[in-house]
């Protein structure tokens, strides 16, 4: 995942996430997981920073499924 945009820094997260369980992109995207939910259970975590991880995982697994299943030539 892209680890900067603009002024997010998602990397200061990385060790916030894993000590709650979540390791991978997938887990980022799914829908259980909201940008309120993340607030709840990441100190210092801003809102939209919340949102912009949320976006960006999404984003990042759409791109990753519309290349499953392409041959390569």
């Amino acid at each position: 995942m892209t680890t900067e945009s603009g002024h997010h820094h998602f990397t200061d997260y990385t060790d916030s996430f894993n000590d709650q369980g979540y390791y991978r992109l997938d887990e980022l995207g799914d829908e259980s997981l909201t940008a309120e939910h993340m607030l709840e259970i990441i100190d210092n975590l801003k809102e939209g920073t919340a949102r912009v991880i949320k976006k960006k995982a999404l984003e990042k697994l759409q791109r990753i499924r519309k290349g499953k299943g392409k041959s390569k030539k």
